[in-house]
């Protein structure tokens, strides 16, 4: 079996398609079309559909009885869709499947009931995704009339209610968001969106549906050959790695909702196809996966499936069991870098349901803007929480329209220096807590604390995009720049560098200036900030020992990778500045010479302000590195002592 060495873009693409080919569900049965004017068509591999796909299934005002297949078919009769009455905010509507059955290629038989959330009968919880809004088809209900009433839901939620109505063993009540709230009604929304959580944890199991098996076969199929299929990756072939990866590529282990449905489960089975599994299955396969990948040489293609979704799961379950919920300033940037959703507002309500009491009933309220979600999130999270850390995961490229210490989940940001899994967190204020001061203003945020520093020469280091320039030139120019500042900074470095064995300096430390680039590289949450410090500490005692920047660049420039300053840059996010106190320090883009560094009670890692023209006013301009300060050791006052920043 030949082994893998190297991927290259080329074969990366290709296997990556086979990878998605394989995770695709198959279209099974051929339900009938039915679109949102009332029209039935025919099942087709090749569906025509809207061009623009709406943000819930709109339901026809009636439609035609005469669905294709219905052999009592009257032409001309009319359906009428399925009402739902008035649901009271304690109430939930239950999916009852025992009559249901599949006839005339068209599933009916289905009822409704409206049952007190706390009585309700022994229900399970389907975790799913809508998929496609535009490819549906209907299911029936009995009306008191005798007459037959059509819901319009999406084909792979009536793939599922076909797999589930014949399986052995199948539930007497379901409870499915898509059915059980009228998604026509925003106020019903609000409420059942805010009492999900306890919908799902008083199920009696979650049924997660990864959908419809996949057709893939692979023997059928024309693989690239480089590498070819039976290339060994840590004891298996590079086929086989990807087969069972595959499960990991579906669309449900990419759905923000999904999240807080399993976390909140109190058993879980999950169904591909008419295959039953257990959870822990999934967790031995991804546990397995990412042993393998650090074993082999699939890494790469790692990055195309999302195992780690089971981990956090597992995470998630552990805070909420020891803590009484999850730390959603934590969660909520570490959930959404992966996890998606089509209306931003989700962002935040879809793990509502893991933070407990901590909102009011109302708040969830989708006929308020985005910017009104967000930042009604962040000051309720800020006082209740009595910490800042939100305002720490920060955009610089933002709407000037929304205050700057709220963060907007509708755009891609830069993470903060505290990610969920840092080992050691930091302390920079000694856990003094955020007081909350009320404001007139919804706009405004009022914190306490103490400036500490002022930047005083900004290195323009990572925040450059060098597209055009050489290794040779982004090298010189970061050891000439550091030169620069060394008659500054001399005073600072003054401890003797340790005698290294068989090796220069300069040997010695380049292979680290490597190994920490390529951490950095890596990591998206600032774990690898104190390490980029480190390695331009370490470029300074070799300036400071006689070596000149000409001499360093070539020696640099044999072991590195003429992609690290890109990849910093946009990863990291931030820049090298010198502070009047000669520190150096890892700051946000927009931050500029002579704004203050800020110790800010509530928040555990320095940030910089920034004076508006409006008189006492600041902006946030992002949180920031600085070596010798963040335990603590820069805060000298007592908390009465402190001064008042208006953001």
């Amino acid at each position: 079996m030949p082994c893998l060495l190297e991927w290259s873009d080329e074969s990366l693409k290709a296997w990556s398609n086979v990878l998605v080919a394989a995770a695709k569900p198959a279209r099974y049965p051929h339900f009938p079309q039915l679109d949102q004017d009332g029209s039935w068509k025919d099942w087709s591999p090749s569906p025509n559909l809207p061009d623009h796909e709406p943000t819930f299934v709109e339901q026809p005002p009636q439609s035609r009885r005469a669905y294709p297949g219905d052999k009592s078919a009257i032409e001309h009769e009319l359906h009428q869709p399925l009402h739902y009455g008035t649901l009271t905010h304690d109430h939930i509507r239950l999916l009852k499947i025992d009559h249901a059955m599949m006839d005339d290629d068209v599933l009916r038989g289905f009822e409704l009931v409206t049952v007190p959330l706390e009585t309700a009968p022994e229900y399970e919880a389907l975790s799913y995704c809508w998929r496609d809004m535009r490819l549906c088809t209907g299911i029936f209900f009995p009306g008191c009339d005798g007459s037959q009433r059509v819901l319009r839901i999406t084909e792979d939620l009536a793939t599922f209610l076909y797999v589930i109505i014949r399986s052995q063993v199948r539930p007497r009540y379901l409870w499915i968001d898509q059915i059980s709230i009228n998604q026509q009604d925003t106020n019903e929304r609000n409420t059942q969106v805010r009492f999900m959580g306890n919908i799902y944890q008083n199920a009696s199991q979650v049924l997660v549906w990864l959908g419809q098996q996949s057709d893939f076969q692979p023997e059928r199929q024309s693989l690239p050959m480089n590498p070819e299929p039976h290339t060994d990756v840590g004891g298996i072939s590079v086929l086989q790695w990807i087969m069972s990866s595959a499960i990991f590529a579906r669309p449900w282990f990419s759905r923000l909702w999904v999240f807080q449905e399993v976390v909140q489960a109190k058993l879980i089975k999950v169904f591909v196809g008419d295959s039953p599994r257990t959870w822990q299955s999934l967790d031995d396969l991804a546990r397995w996966l990412w042993d393998s990948k650090e074993s082999s040489d699939m890494a790469l293609i790692y990055a195309y499936i999302n195992p780690v979704f089971l981990y956090h799961v597992q995470k998630a379950k552990e805070e909420i069991a020891t803590q009484g919920q999850m730390n959603l300033a934590r969660w909520l940037p570490q959930i959404n870098g992966r996890l998606k959703c089509r209306d931003a507002r989700d962002k935040v309500f879809a793990l509502l349901g893991c933070a407990k009491d901590m909102f009011p009933v109302d708040f969830v309220d989708y006929r308020k803007t985005n910017t009104d979600v967000f930042t009604d999130f962040a000051r309720i999270l800020i006082e209740r929480t009595e910490s800042l850390s939100i305002i720490a995961y920060f955009n610089p490229e933002r709407n000037c329209n929304v205050p700057t210490w709220v963060t907007q989940w509708d755009q891609f940001y830069k993470l903060s220096l505290e990610g969920i899994d840092r080992e050691y967190p930091y302390s920079a204020s000694r856990g003094r807590a955020h007081i909350t001061v009320p404001s007139t203003n919804a706009q405004r945020l009022t914190v306490q604390g103490k400036v500490v520093d002022i930047i005083e020469v900004d290195m323009n280091l990572l925040r450059c995009n060098y597209p055009t320039h050489t290794i040779v030139v982004l090298y010189s120019n970061l050891i000439s720049m550091l030169d620069q500042v060394w008659p500054k900074m001399r005073h600072v470095y003054h401890s003797p560098i340790q005698p290294i064995d068989c090796c220069s300096v300069t040997d010695y430390y380049c292979p680290n200036f490597v190994r920490d680039a390529v951490d950095a590289l890596l990591c998206h949450d600032g774990h690898s900030l104190d390490k980029i410090y480190s390695v331009i500490e370490s470029l300074l005692f070799l300036i400071r020992d006689g070596y000149s920047p000409s001499g360093l660049s070539g020696d640099i420039i044999v072991v590195s990778s003429s992609q690290f300053m890109r990849e910093i840059a946009k990863s990291v996010g931030r820049r090298l500045v010198i502070l009047q106190s000669s520190r150096m320090a890892m700051v946000r883009g927009v931050a500029q010479v002579g704004d203050p560094i800020v110790i800010l009670h509530g928040l555990n890692t320095p940030c910089v302000l920034h004076k508006t023209e409006e008189k006492g006013e600041w902006q946030f301009c992002g949180d920031t590195f600085v070596k010798g300060i963040m335990q603590g050791e820069g805060v000298s006052w007592e908390e009465d002592q402190a001064d008042t920043f208006v953001l």
